[in-house]
């Protein structure tokens, strides 16, 4: 459940995904789009964080497949991993989304789901901008950024 905004701005995207050959292959991506009932039944919705300055009617729901966990959650099994066919497979997912005029924005660890074969799987699409056919605006680049660097912690 997200914002109605970055719900539509992700949805659109998806929709652009789709359209690759094999797209299931490389991407994870929403498949529907939905309002909240407004008789949620969920009692502790309010403590979301999302809902301090949204309300419910403000947000949307999007569906996608289970794709596997996040990268940073997999224990590899060296035995029966083979880095260079992931990282292959992740530059071809890249390649995919430059021919298909898409900037993701958002890559990282988390947002790079592994199923129970090793094949990892781009998703949240949110911050992606389409440049084909696209006048790239400030308007296009509407959200702000907290960059930190994630150092480990020194004793």
């Amino acid at each position: 459940i997200i914002s109605t905004d970055d719900a539509e701005i992700e949805f659109s995207i998806s929709k652009i995904i789709h359209k690759i050959p094999l797209y299931k292959n490389y991407f994870a991506v929403s498949e529907s789009i939905c309002k909240p009932s407004s008789h949620q039944i969920d009692q502790n919705i309010e403590e979301c964080p999302l809902f301090k300055n949204t309300h419910l009617s403000d947000t949307r729901m999007l569906t996608m497949p289970f794709a596997g966990k996040q990268f940073n959650e997999i224990q590899f099994d060296i035995k029966h991993f083979d880095f260079m066919n992931l990282i292959t497979h992740l530059i071809s997912a890249g390649a995919l989304l430059n021919l298909f005029g898409i900037v993701h924005r958002d890559l990282h660890q988390g947002n790079i789901l592994i199923d129970n074969h090793y094949i990892p799987r781009i998703i949240d699409f949110n911050l992606s901008i389409p440049t084909r056919h696209t006048h790239l605006d400030d308007s296009m680049i509407s959200h702000k950024y907290d960059y930190k660097i994630q150092l480990p912690c020194r004793d």
